[in-house]
């Protein structure tokens, strides 16, 4: 099961800047972001919902806020969803739509506030399922994938080398045909499930399967065999 810690998409102290609601935009919000001094120089944390999105907004978040200064009172506890984000010389600052639950009857929960209202704000994203989204994992996926990671390096000098074309086929995992590269390349890739070596570097499920179904038994029978 995932650690609260990696289903957070974001959490710190966030001041109010505006609250409004019009028949047009509905219910909005805007906030300005606590910035700690390591972060001066780097992007609105916001921004990488937008990048994801491919520079669209609307990404859908559970959010849960209370006062800064009394975390015991819920300010707001529903969905938000991002409008927009700026960063600059005045800092950071995002923008929300807020869920309207009462339709019609309902009262927009930060009008109530002044403008410079701090409040502490945790989110997590939520999916089109409205499942929560893990931050962690997604990251790890979303990372670019490096040409000639060092898994995949390994997994090509592996199918190249005769003791393990030995080791297929000596333990009848796999004939070895005139290319024995080819043929063990060909069994690696239909072991895992992958068309390419190259998800070794960027799957995490597909390095685990490489380590518990080829590295460790091939290495096992390489040295009982060769010493």
């Amino acid at each position: 099961m995932p650690q609260l810690e990696q289903l957070i998409a974001y959490r710190g102290v966030v001041t109010l800047e505006k609250a409004q609601w019009d028949n047009i935009a509905g219910m909005t919000v805007v906030f300005s972001l606590e910035q700690r001094p390591h972060e001066l120089t780097t992007a609105n944390p916001f921004k990488k919902f937008t990048k994801m999105r491919k520079g669209r907004v609307g990404t859908r978040f559970s959010v849960i806020m209370v006062l800064a200064e009394d975390d015991s009172v819920i300010v707001y506890d529903d969905e938000m969803m991002l409008k927009g984000w700026t960063d600059g010389t005045n800092g950071w600052k995002v923008t929300f739509w807020i869920n309207a639950a009462d339709g019609d009857n309902a009262l927009h929960p930060f009008m109530e506030y002044d403008k410079g209202q701090m409040f502490g704000l945790a989110a997590v994203e939520l999916d089109d399922d409205n499942e929560v989204i893990n931050q962690e994992k997604r990251e790890k996926l979303e990372k670019p994938r490096k040409r000639g990671g060092n898994l995949s390096n390994y997994a090509a000098l592996l199918c190249r080398t005769p003791e393990f074309h030995q080791w297929l086929k000596q333990t009848n995992r796999a004939p070895m045909g005139s290319d024995p590269e080819q043929s063990a390349k060909q069994w690696m890739c239909a072991t895992l499930n992958i068309k390419s070596r190259a998800e070794l570097d960027t799957e995490e499920d597909v390095a685990d399967g490489f380590h518990n179904l080829i590295r460790e038994p091939y290495s096992k029978w390489y040295h009982d065999n060769h010493g």
